[in-house]
């Protein structure tokens, strides 16, 4: 069976947007660690990994927004 679209409470989506600021401030100051500690070579190996969960982390936080604002009425 195929669910075309499905409504999500107030209260479930505030906790999603919760979470998903929790994940985007722990992103943050990994990104900074790894900018600021470039010479150590294990650091700059993942820098290219935590950027990308950066922009994974807010574009998720922009989806749940725009989510919010759209949700079923």
């Amino acid at each position: 069976m195929k669910v075309d679209s499905y409504c999500l409470e107030k209260k479930e989506i505030d906790k999603f947007t919760r979470n998903a600021v929790r994940i985007y401030n722990t992103i943050v100051v990994l990104c900074y660690f790894c900018n600021e500690q470039q010479e150590i070579e294990e650091i700059s190996n993942i820098t290219p990994i935590v950027n990308y969960l950066m922009r994974e982390s807010d574009n998720l936080y922009a989806d749940l927004l725009n989510f919010n604002d759209n949700n079923c009425g």
